[in-house]
């Protein structure tokens, strides 16, 4: 067992002031499940939580963090989404230091200062930002006294993602003298539940699961094909109540669909990384005013990508749609195209029904969308190779005990800055090597290094290997004639129910639903059998001509198509 101080039971006294840091944090009453992960937080035990609601899973640690004596560290590895947290916390006046690896000079010495000084605070750090010293002085002066690991799902080889800082954190937290731990996903199948809880050291982890699809979700999947799909989601987003949201695998799907809904007279915003910043965050804020009903169509914040979620990327780096606080009056969520996993289309329908309003989930499937994503994933995912060639450059400058630029690495390499670049962030996320201002310095022996590049490139091809998998199960899940939720259930390793009334499987209502707007076959002109051609009257300088036709010559010119030796059916 930990050698951790026993807390006081909580009383009522003490459930007065969670509801009153519930008030001051804006956050609507707490459900039952919300209840145990906060009394766990405030008791000292360990705990993993399983909530899908974004906002319900900010409040299980922001509201003990407020009654908490000591800080609470708040671990993730998107800086998008931290640096939204520290925003809207400091809207609301509450004590809050973000720690990601740009803050310097001054900002930085008044930030560890106010860690050091204690008290209830929330401390938001990245992975890189906590590996350095000055930080874990600060918090090793101030004490922990709940430390949250966010995307906790990251810390097994089992998930769809993968940060291997996290596979060290239950070191990391024995060197913070092991305080309570709780462990957030928003999504994890039994495996990756189990495998969380070993690679944390969870001692009798508290748990909390929330069902991956809530009560208030529709599920329908539809098989539309070739072009008939945009006419059938025009129909489909026709007939749903706004507001609502359309998920596309790429932006060129996303500006077709949007401009074809606009085209209909839907009020339509747009989401995507082939548009600038400003005018994400223009579309955004239009489409989040309270009682707007529009459509957002956009490519999701939750797809595959490298596998390595924030790595390499700048804390203001959102060019994805459905990640932090959003609409929760959405009343459905379309995918234009099929996800690449169980788990991104879990995490995606999600966002329908926050407010606990019916809202339905369509999936738009056609087999053709594995190929797409099989090509995308290819392109995407990091490969091991890369990995190797990047340390081999890397041998020299531990020999000669320099740095090098990203610049002399890709040259090295063959590879782009870009996939270089994220590549040496790959390394320091491992400690291997330190990254800083477009310089590479490696931090340990070559042998270990190669060491360190030969397992993290397995992690790699491990990664690449389960997306057959995933996309193989995507495929499973739409094309089934069994109760939907029951295949996401028992997919995720939670309890089977079949016949669950919410499917188009197992409601007759929602089939029927799905076949009123089914794509209409196209329309056929009937087979002419006999057609005519007129010959018009000439014009002047042809005149002459003309006179001297005779009438035979000027009637009209009748033909059947018997005359050409074609069947009436059409053929040649």
């Amino acid at each position: 067992m930990r050698p951790r101080p026993p807390r006081a039971k909580l009383t009522q006294d003490t459930w007065r002031r969670v509801e009153e840091a519930a008030n001051r944090l804006g956050r609507s009453s707490l459900n039952d499940q919300q209840r145990v992960a906060v009394r766990a937080a405030l008791e000292g035990q360990d705990s993993l939580v399983v909530l899908g609601d974004d906002e319900r899973a900010l409040a299980c640690y922001q509201i003990p963090a407020l009654l908490l004596d000591q800080p609470t560290v708040v671990l993730s590895p998107i800086a998008c989404e931290l640096k939204a947290q520290y925003e809207a916390l400091i809207q609301r006046r509450i004590g809050v230091v973000c720690l990601l690896p740009e803050l310097s000079g001054p900002d930085r010495s008044e930030a560890l200062n106010r860690v050091a000084r204690g008290g209830a605070l929330i401390v938001l750090a990245s992975p890189e930002a906590l590996r350095e010293a000055d930080v874990r002085q600060a918090l090793g002066k101030a004490g922990i006294a709940l430390f949250v690991v966010e995307e906790a799902h990251c810390a097994s080889d089992l998930a769809h993602e993968l940060r291997p800082s996290y596979a060290e954190l239950g070191r990391t937290l024995q060197s913070f003298g092991t305080p309570p731990v709780m462990a957030l996903a928003r999504v994890a199948s039994s495996a990756v539940r189990r495998d969380i809880c070993e690679r944390l050291a969870l001692t009798a982890p508290v748990t909390v699961q929330a069902p991956a699809v809530r009560d208030n979700l529709r599920i329908v999947t539809k098989l539309p094909r070739g072009e008939a799909r945009q006419a059938a989601l025009v129909r489909l987003v026709g007939r749903l109540e706004l507001p609502g949201v359309v998920f596309c695998a790429t932006p060129h799907d996303a500006d077709s669909v949007y401009s074809a809904l606009r085209a209909s007279n839907v009020a339509t915003h747009r989401y995507h990384s082939g548009m600038t910043a400003s005018d994400r965050a223009t579309e955004l804020l239009n489409f989040s005013l309270p009682g707007q009903r529009a459509v957002m169509v956009a490519v999701s914040a939750f797809t595959p990508g490298s596998g390595l979620p924030g790595l390499g990327e700048p804390a203001d780096s959102r060019t994805g749609f459905g990640r932090g606080a959003g609409k929760r009056d959405l009343r459905f969520v379309v995918h234009y195209q099929s996800p690449a996993s169980i788990e991104q289309y879990v995490r995606e329908i999600q966002r329908a029904g926050g407010d606990g309003l019916p809202a339905t989930c369509v999936l738009l499937h056609e087999s053709s969308h594995r190929s797409l994503h099989e090509v995308m994933l290819a392109q995407q995912r990091f490969r091991a190779t890369h990995l190797a060639e990047l340390g081999r450059a890397l041998e020299a400058p531990v020999l000669e005990g320099r740095t090098a630029t990203i610049e002399s690495l890709a040259l090295a390499t063959g590879q782009s800055r870009r996939t270089t670049d994220r590549l040496a962030a790959l390394l320091a996320d491992a400690g291997v090597v330190s990254r800083t201002g477009g310089w590479v310095r490696v931090l340990c022996s070559a042998n270990d290094l190669l060491e360190a590049c030969r397992k993290l490139g397995a992690q790699l091809y491990a990664l690449r290997e389960q997306d057959g998998r995933r996309l193989a199960a995507v495929t499973a899940f739409a094309e089934s004639v069994e109760c939907r939720l029951a295949y996401l259930n028992q997919y995720l390793g939670e309890a089977v129910v079949h016949d669950c009334g919410r499917c188009d499987v197992c409601s007759s209502e929602l089939l029927a639903s799905q076949q009123s707007i089914a794509p209409q076959a196209s329309a056929r002109r009937p087979v002419v059998h006999e057609f005519s051609v007129s010959i018009s009257a000439p014009s002047p300088q042809f005149a002459t001509d003309a006179a001297s036709k005779s009438p035979a010559d000027a009637a009209p010119l009748t033909a059947k198509l018997a005359d050409f030796g074609a069947s009436p059916r059409g053929g040649r």
